[in-house]
C-alpha cells in the first residue's frame, strides 16, 4: 500500500500500558485504520493535543501516570473542540458494569472488552468515524450560515436568533438582556471628503476593535454599512453604557493617516 493511501486512512490513537494489547488491536484494524500508540494516559493526552489528524481514541481504563478515566475527563473538558468532541472508546479486560457506568458518566462514546472480534471492532470504529465526519461537515455548514463572508462577523439572522434565545432565557429566569447599536458618526461626510476606500478602511478597523472587545457571550454583527449591533445577555443598561464609554475612549485615541492628514472617527450609540 502506498504512503499516500496510508495517510488517507482514518487515524486512531490506542492508549494502553500493555504492548500485547496494543499489538492485538493494531492487528485487528490494520489496513482499515492508521494507528498511533501510547503506553500511558499522560503520553496519550500529549499526542491528542499535538496530532490533529486523530479521529478516534481507544483507551484502557487502568494505566500508570494517568488512567483512562482521567484521560477521558481531560478530553471532555478540553477547550479545543476537536479534542472535546472526539469519539472515545474505553476498553477493559472484563464486563465490570460499574466500570462501564463510570466510563459513560465521564463521557465515553462506547465501551468494549479486550478480546473483541475483528468484525465487531471494525464496525464500531467505522461507525464512530462516520459520526465524527458527519458532525464536522454539519459544523462547517453551520459556520458558513452563521458568518458573513465579507465582515467575518455573525450574520444578521444569527444575531436575531441569539437575541431571541437570550430574551427567552431572561424571561424564564428573571435576568437581563441589552442590545447596543453603534454607528460611525458622520460617515457619509468622511466618504465624501476622503473617498470610499478610506471609509471602508475605517469601518474595517472599527469592526476589528469592536469584535475584540465584546465578551465571549455577546454576539456582534454588522447590520449596516456604518452600523453594528451587539446582543449582550446578562447585561444591564448601566453595564452597556459603561462599555460604550470605554469603546468611545479607545476609538478616540485611534486614527489612520491619509495624505498627511490624521483621520479620526466618532461614534453614536443607541
Amino acid at each position: 500500500m502506498s504512503e499516500t493511501a496510508v495517510s488517507a486512512l482514518p487515524r486512531v490513537l490506542i492508549v494502553d500500558d500493555s504492548r500485547m494489547v496494543r499489538a492485538s488491536i493494531v492487528k485487528l484494524i490494520k489496513g482499515k485504520f492508521d494507528v498511533r500508540e501510547e503506553g500511558d494516559g499522560e503520553a496519550g493526552w500529549q499526542t491528542l493535543m499535538l496530532d490533529p489528524s486523530i479521529q478516534v481514541l481507544i483507551s484502557d481504563l487502568s494505566m500508570p501516570k494517568l488512567d483512562g478515566y482521567g484521560l477521558l475527563q481531560r478530553v471532555r473538558a478540553s477547550e479545543t473542540a476537536r479534542i472535546r468532541e472526539m469519539p472515545v472508546i474505553m476498553i477493559s479486560g472484563d464486563e465490570d458494569e460499574s466500570a462501564r457506568n463510570r466510563a459513560k458518566e465521564c463521557g465515553a462514546t462506547d465501551f468494549i472488552t479486550k478480546g473483541i472480534g475483528t468484525s465487531e471492532l471494525l464496525a464500531r470504529l467505522d461507525a464512530q468515524v462516520r459520526m465524527a465526519e458527519a458532525r464536522s461537515e454539519l459544523e462547517a455548514m453551520s459556520r458558513q450560515v452563521m458568518v458573513d463572508p465579507e465582515s467575518g462577523l455573525p450574520t444578521g439572522e444569527y444575531l436575531k436568533q441569539q437575541g431571541r434565545q437570550a430574551l427567552s432565557h431572561a424571561q424564564r429566569h428573571g435576568g437581563e438582556i441589552s442590545v447596543l447599536v453603534v454607528e460611525i458618526d458622520r460617515y457619509e461626510d468622511l466618504v465624501t471628503r476622503h473617498g470610499q476606500a478610506v471609509g471602508e478602511q475605517l469601518v474595517k478597523q472599527f469592526r476589528t476593535v469592536l469584535a475584540n472587545r465584546v465578551r465571549q457571550e455577546d454576539t456582534v454583527s454588522q447590520t449596516g454599512t456604518k452600523q453594528f449591533t451587539v446582543v449582550c445577555p446578562g447585561s444591564s443598561m448601566e453595564d452597556v453604557k459603561s462599555f460604550a464609554v470605554r469603546l468611545e475612549q479607545v476609538i478616540g485615541k485611534a486614527s489612520i493617516r491619509y495624505r498627511g492628514e490624521q483621520i479620526r472617527i466618532g461614534l453614536r450609540f443607541g
